[in-house]
């Protein structure tokens, strides 16, 4: 018998440590350490899915937020710029992403109604 849902446990890494993209060596303690939470999460998943719970992590994409304008601002780049030139250079599908909808995704994973209840497991880019 399956044991009823009890929860679960999210992690939120980053594109740096798993995305086809030029290594950057600025990004090495953050993106490891993600790295180890994203197997770590995993390992999570086996030994936590008897128990009802899922385990997963997210991977937000080019998320909009006040720290584009600051760094477009040190850089001298007219708002909104860079963020365009990185969204026109890594997101096929050409946009970024709202914050609450990275909290729809948690959300949706978290729920015990619909599919989210059944995704252990993945590292699932937002």
């Amino acid at each position: 018998e399956r044991p009823p849902f009890r929860g679960s446990l999210i992690g939120i890494s980053g594109q740096g440590c798993n995305f086809n993209q030029r290594v950057s060596t600025t990004y090495d303690m953050p993106g490891s350490g993600k790295c180890v939470m994203e197997y770590a999460m995993r390992i999570f998943a086996v030994r936590a899915a008897p128990l009802g719970v899922n385990c997963n992590v997210i991977i937000p994409g080019v998320t909009r937020t006040d720290a584009w304008s600051r760094l477009e601002e040190r850089r001298g780049m007219p708002t909104g710029k860079l963020r365009e030139m990185v969204v026109g250079g890594t997101v096929p599908m050409g946009e970024d992403i709202d914050p609450r909808e990275i909290g729809d995704a948690v959300a949706f994973l978290c729920s015990s109604t619909g599919g989210g209840k059944f995704i252990t497991g993945v590292s699932l880019p937002v």
